[in-house]
């Protein structure tokens, strides 16, 4: 089927606090606050470029990121504006790839491609404030989280996206990987889940933390 959504609008980088202009948003809320705490992002990606910006959650303060260039995935942090980022050695295979990201409660930083760790670092801490700027995907609409151009939008597939406030460890990413339909059970202990099983930014976890399209 044609890629292309009739009458989309381009994305425009550069909205206010608490407003987003990327394609799929998520307004800033106590549920999504990553202050202090454990995270991990997963998500499947299908690129169709060769980089940007999978997922943004804050700004040049404080917030997290994964991220694409040349095809290799990356994992940034910022807090208190220090930055620390980690990348995969290889650019990922054609067709679709299962990413996930871990920020562990001892500043700890992993980053798994289809089960598989590929990198690993330390952050100089958590997210040290709850960020202004929302969620967003596909680009990061307002100041960058991390070493990358605001217009550094992705292009592609995302499919069942999930941010929770917990380290998971390599043994449950190895499983969702191998069974992304039976990974939805871990969306009860997540504060985002996204199976965009319909054409809506609508949350199921718990949180209920819907996006804007």
């Amino acid at each position: 089927a044609p890629r292309d959504i009739p009458d989309a609008p381009e994305p425009v980088a550069g909205g206010g606090r608490g407003r987003s202009n990327a394609l799929v948003g998520f307004k800033p809320r106590k549920s999504l606050d990553p202050t202090g705490k454990p995270v991990t992002v997963e998500c499947w990606v299908f690129p169709d470029g060769p980089g940007g910006v999978v997922l943004a959650h804050g700004g040049p303060l404080n917030g997290y990121a994964v991220t694409l260039k040349k095809r290799v995935p990356s994992f940034q942090v910022r807090s208190d504006e220090k930055l620390t980022i980690i990348s995969g050695k290889a650019p990922l295979k054609k067709g679709w790839s299962h990413l996930a990201a871990v920020l562990g409660a001892d500043k700890s930083m992993r980053l798994y491609v289809n089960g598989v760790l590929v990198s690993e670092g330390t952050s100089s801490g958590l997210v040290a404030e709850s960020p202004v700027q929302g969620l967003d995907l596909a680009m990061d609409s307002g100041s960058s989280v991390g070493q990358y151009r605001m217009d550094h939008v992705y292009t592609g597939l995302l499919d069942e996206l999930r941010v929770s406030f917990r380290e998971v460890g390599a043994a449950e990413i190895k499983r969702n990987h191998a069974d992304p339909l039976g990974a939805r059970e871990s969306n009860a202990r997540a504060v985002l889940a996204l199976s965009f099983d319909t054409p809506s930014a609508k949350d199921e976890s718990p949180a209920r933390n819907n996006g804007t399209l």
